[in-house]
């Protein structure tokens, strides 16, 4: 068919009709609708509850004093984030703590657990369901989403961009138009994450283009260019967007500064130093994040074999973000979300297909009987790997005349089990029906296994670096406990919590002591102490101050650090259920020396 024929054949929407929403809610609360709320408010708890558990890192508090003292934005920073927070303290003040630097995040990625809503014509229902609980439960996402970094901000923006057009390519709608042109410029103002994501969209989208898009699509995409709808004003709009959020809405326009920064700050990253290794990124992918991981992957063998344009953008984005990370030595640990997001729409892809696989060849009967025995089993293994954690060994089997560990003990009677109850099931009701009830419990186990780990990570054990999503080197609790002996220390010499004279001799201006006194008007780095304030924080191991009356001294720990290298059997299996293993080292340390009262 020739492209004319083609052209006289496709019926482009006229501007006079009015746009056509394939999926509107409506004012009538549907189950889909009430799925999505409880999805929302799940991931929502997940990212707001506790926001302060966990001390702010070296990073974060570099960012939030930046924004306390209005100076320049520190490389990796977030451009729109630290707008935000400019905001938060014109509003509030000093008061704003730990919680409230990390709102904005918080906030947006809250938001980015409702995007697949946008994507329900590409994955399907059931698909953009499955990517929003994925996402709401995913322990990096999460993490991400409760500390002061972009790679939220550039994720949430960048798939809400995407969803937008797509919607505007289907509807002709104007607002999604401006829509996709606001999400545009917040995401450009997310970060040096941006460049990795659009690199990676750009990629996926010109393979797309060429490969996966008919004749039809190419020219039903070409005829938006012929839409009556202002494009300037549109692009007006996104560059306003983008302006607004890097100049805290124009109060402060020297901080438009910071966008090309953010370019600067990811082409610093390729010769950064390596503190998180490959085999690192990859550990933590597999400890934390077997859902999307696996689930991401059957969308991408589904991609190659049926490819449309969405799904291979959305399958360049994430296998490039992924080498973009496994390259660059300045890699951090939240640059996973850039992976896993896109990763993560593709899975809903592969649950839609599943699900529309059981709706239509589905015979509950016979998934619903191997779900009966496959879960207590499940149940069963989990129980056996407890135990052998808690203490209570497994004995050592012989195979073929070979003495394993009890570990691999164990990895041999897990394989078997699968391997005789599969089989039996497979003769019994077909490959069919029980590949589908191997797949929905799989899908069932790990959604348990992801929701435990976001649990432990953000709230029973955050911003320990036992868990690898905070390390390798973390602050620690003890950053707090100093702000409560100098606030003593305050009141007893001055009689107001944050007025006395303090010292901080020998640090350089470190910026975890500087956020954390930042509230204290007469606290000073100083290279040698005066002998006249009431406090001084010194490097653990240097010489006590000399001052009228002495002083006495107690120590903090500021940073520690962590290495699962070198675990046995048992203490590496209770490491990777329990998080549980020795004591962090302790990398730095600092001594509060307080003046006696009189």
């Amino acid at each position: 068919m020739s492209k004319a024929a083609a052209k006289a054949q496709i019926k482009v929407p006229e501007a006079a009709q009015p746009a056509a929403v394939p999926h509107p809610i409506g004012s009538v609360l549907t189950i889909e609708v009430a799925l999505y709320a409880v999805i929302a408010v799940i991931g929502g708890a997940l990212r707001l509850v506790n926001l302060a558990a966990a001390p702010l890192s070296t990073l974060e508090a570099q960012q939030a004093l930046a924004a306390f003292q209005g100076a320049t934005l520190p490389a990796g920073g977030s451009p729109l984030l630290y707008g935000v927070n400019q905001l938060l303290f014109g509003l509030f003040g000093s008061s704003v703590g730990d919680a409230g630097v990390r709102l904005g995040a918080a906030l947006i990625g809250a938001l980015l657990v409702l995007t697949p809503w946008l994507y329900r014509g590409a994955l399907g229902r059931y698909g953009a369901l499955a990517a929003a609980a994925m996402l709401a439960i995913s322990p990096v996402v999460t993490a991400a989403s409760r500390a002061l970094t972009g790679q939220v901000v550039t994720v949430t923006c960048a798939l809400a961009t995407v969803g937008f057009a797509l919607r505007f390519a289907e509807t002709r709608a104007a607002r999604q138009a401006y829509a996709a042109a606001v999400s545009a410029g917040l995401c450009l103002a997310g970060g040096p994450g941006t460049v990795t994501v659009l690199i990676g969209m750009g990629v996926g989208g010109f393979i797309g283009w060429r490969l996966a898009v008919s004749e039809e699509e190419r020219i039903r995409w070409q005829s938006l260019r012929g839409e009556p709808i202002a494009w300037r004003r549109v692009l007006i709009v996104g560059a306003a967007a983008l302006i607004g959020a890097a100049s805290t809405l124009l109060l402060n326009p020297v901080a438009l500064r910071h966008l090309p920064e953010s370019v600067s700050a990811w082409l610093a990253a390729w010769s950064g130093f390596d503190t998180i290794g490959i085999v690192q990124v990859l550990q933590a992918l597999a400890l934390y994040e077997p859902l999307i991981v696996l689930a991401g992957a059957a969308g991408l063998v589904m991609t190659i074999r049926r490819p449309t344009l969405m799904t291979v953008l959305l399958g360049g984005w994430s296998i490039g973000a992924l080498l973009v990370m496994l390259l660059q030595p300045g890699r951090q640990m939240f640059d996973l979300a850039l992976v896993l997001t896109p990763l993560a729409l593709l899975g809903g892809r592969a649950v839609q297909m599943l699900c529309e696989a059981l709706l239509t060849r589905g015979r509950w009967q016979l998934e619903g009987a191997m779900l009966a025995i496959s879960v207590p089993l499940i149940g069963y293994l989990l129980m056996t790997a407890s135990g052998y954690a808690a203490g209570r060994g497994l004995s050592n089997a012989q195979v073929f005349g070979q003495v394993l560990t009890p570990l691999a003990s164990f990895a041999v009677l897990t394989l078997l089990l699968a391997l005789i109850v599969g089989s039996v099931f497979t003769l019994a009701i077909g490959i069919g029906p029980a590949g589908r009830a191997a797949a929905l419990a799989l899908l069932l186990l790990l959604s348990v296994i992801g929701l435990g780990n976001t649990w432990g990570a953000t709230q029973l054990r955050a911003g320990d670096p036992r868990e690898p999503l905070w390390g390798p080197t973390a602050s620690t609790a003890d950053v707090r406990a100093i702000v409560r002996a100098v606030e003593a220390a305050s009141l007893r010499a001055t009689g107001h919590a944050r007025r006395a004279a303090i010292n901080v001799v020998g640090l350089q201006a470190d910026p975890l002591l500087a956020w954390y006194l930042h509230d204290f008007a007469n606290a000073r780095f100083v290279a040698v102490d005066d002998g006249a304030a009431a406090v001084v924080i010194a490097p653990a191991g240097a010489a006590q101050p000399i001052g009228p009356g002495g002083y006495i001294g107690a120590r903090f720990d500021l940073r520690a650090t962590w290495s699962p290298i070198g675990l046995s059997d048992i203490s590496g299996l209770r490491w990777w259920l329990y998080r549980t293993a020795d004591e962090p080292q302790v990398v730095e340390s600092v001594i509060v020396w307080v003046r006696p009262a009189e």
